[in-house]
């Protein structure tokens, strides 16, 4: 048996090693998000607070609209 990715997501064909790495990317497959910012949209919900990231060292998140949306990533 190949040690290579075997476990294949059905909807957009990305490839895991591990079944549950697999389960867990499916929860999310498709949902996406929206950044408050700069509305760009992320694939998956849980990578919204990585994208977040480049605001905080950019300094383009400091108006006071966003701010508030910004409180749930810091």
């Amino acid at each position: 048996m190949s040690d290579g990715p075997r476990y294949i997501c059905c909807k957009c064909n990305v490839r895991y090693k591990k079944i549950s790495a697999l389960r867990s990317h499916q929860r999310e497959c498709g949902v996406g998000a929206e950044c408050p910012v700069c509305h760009r949209r992320v694939t998956q919900k849980r990578n919204l607070p990585k994208h977040m990231e480049k605001h905080k060292r950019d300094g383009s998140w400091m108006d006071e609209d966003n701010m508030k949306d910004l409180k749930m990533f810091s």
